[in-house]
């Protein structure tokens, strides 16, 4: 058994992580919707959009400095039984640790910092590519 570092809520969703694996259950049912494995994650990084266009997903990865991005079919977290994801993109974001993340409302911006703490990326996610970069101390407010 492992510790919760962290959970995240959505009117539809209830996302669970623990040191390797995040846990996504439907709110109503409290079913196992999917189960993700991730690389160690003792701050409990995940995000959840919340609008209510689609569902996105933000973990680490089994790599680090990459974070998986899920996308999940509409009215997902409605189901009774688990779902095939939509789709699933790897964003390699940084060459140390995250050490944070955040997305946008509908999910389709991905914010990450890294462990050096001198930078932060700016990632499309349903792309992965990389739109904005700003560095400590170089760029104005």
């Amino acid at each position: 058994r492992s510790a919760v570092r962290s959970a995240r809520l959505r009117r539809d969703l209830v996302v669970v992580v623990v040191d390797r694996k995040v846990y996504v259950y439907g709110f109503r049912s409290l079913s196992l919707l999917d189960s993700i494995e991730t690389i160690e994650n003792r701050k409990g990084l995940c995000c959840l959009s919340i609008g209510s266009d689609r569902t996105v997903l933000v973990c680490p990865g089994m790599q680090q400095g990459r974070a998986l991005v899920i996308f999940y079919p509409r009215a997902f977290g409605e189901q009774q039984a688990p779902v095939a994801r939509e789709r699933t993109t790897i964003v390699a974001a940084h060459e140390s640790s995250i050490a944070a993340m955040g997305v946008d409302y509908n999910g389709t911006l991905l914010a990450t910092a890294s462990d050096k703490g001198t930078i932060v990326r700016v990632y499309d996610t349903s792309s992965g590519s990389r739109r904005q970069e700003l560095r400590r101390g170089a760029d104005r407010a």
